[in-house]
């Protein structure tokens, strides 16, 4: 299960923790299961630990992407770096555009990259492309 919801972008305890009753049957549909084998439970668990958890992750502060853009058109950004960028679930311009140089090695962790690979001008360029 846990493969299925990073791949439909939830990634950490907070985005699950601020899920509800409500999203059970999205969350069931996109994993494939009965509604039943979902309940209210994991919404506090994942609450607890979010709160055990020090600091935000990426995904917490980016938030789950709503589709996706070209990466590609910010410079520096390659077919490969746009699909490990894709695979550590940023996908669009708003997401990028909230990052910060502080955040760079948490991305570089969670892409598996060199801190140098990513450069602090495609959160400026993000930010110019989501005004167009």
């Amino acid at each position: 299960m846990e493969k299925v919801l990073i791949s439909n972008g939830v990634n950490s305890y907070l985005q699950i923790s601020k899920l509800t009753a409500a999203d059970i049957p999205v969350m069931a549909a996109i994993m494939e299961v009965k509604k039943e084998a979902i309940t209210e439970t994991w919404f506090r668990e994942a609450a607890e630990l979010a709160a055990k958890v020090t600091g935000k992750s990426i995904m917490d502060k980016t938030g789950v992407a709503q589709g996706k853009d070209d990466l590609k058109k910010i410079k520096g950004i390659s077919d490969k770096t746009e699909a490990v960028l894709h695979k550590a679930g940023i996908t669009t311009y708003e997401q990028l555009s909230k990052l910060t140089a502080a955040d760079i090695p948490a991305l570089a962790e969670k892409m598996g990259v060199k801190s140098f690979t990513i450069k602090e001008s495609w959160v400026k360029q993000a930010q110019d492309l989501i005004k167009k």
